[in-house]
């Protein structure tokens, strides 16, 4: 009797899990589309365009990272010179690494589906958690990497 109710909670718990990576796929999918419409504008703006954009507005800005802080004012942005070069190329690599956490998390929905259909120890759930296991190896050897590559420049 306490075994087919543990049995249960553990297939409520399941499908909680379930609904929550199905939102956060769903949620991590739109942020793709949104990432896709923002590289389709930075290829189509022009350098120049997001210049006098820069110089005609009011904009001071701060940014911190790891200890360093750059503060731009109104006498920096004459001094300012946006490279779209690298725009593209950030927001790329960011669209690489989101493509990668995508896959992570649509074969983490696909294995709670697959156990709530009953299909626990299979040889498709064990290529997913395989598959997801070489994604977050992936992610944690080229992060740090990229990071300072962007970090330099």
């Amino acid at each position: 009797m306490e075994s087919a109710m543990k049995a249960k909670q553990f297939l409520s718990f399941i499908k909680g899990l379930n609904i929550v990576f199905t939102i956060i796929l769903f949620l991590t999918i739109l942020g793709t589309v949104f990432l896709l419409i923002l590289i389709g504008g930075a290829i189509l703006t022009s350098e120049q365009f997001v210049l006098n954009l820069m110089r005609k507005g009011d904009i001071s800005a701060s940014l911190d990272l790891n200890g360093l802080k750059i503060i731009f004012g109104e006498p920096d942005m004459n001094l300012f010179h946006y490279d779209k070069s690298l725009v593209i190329l950030f927001l790329f690599t960011f669209l690489f690494y989101d493509s990668i956490v995508l896959a992570i998390i649509f074969l983490v929905t696909r294995f709670l589906k697959s156990i709530l259909d009953g299909d626990i120890f299979t040889l498709t759930n064990s290529r997913r958690i395989e598959w997801i296991g070489y994604c977050i190896i992936f992610l944690s050897v080229t992060f740090k990497s990229n990071g300072a590559f962007f970090y330099i420049v």
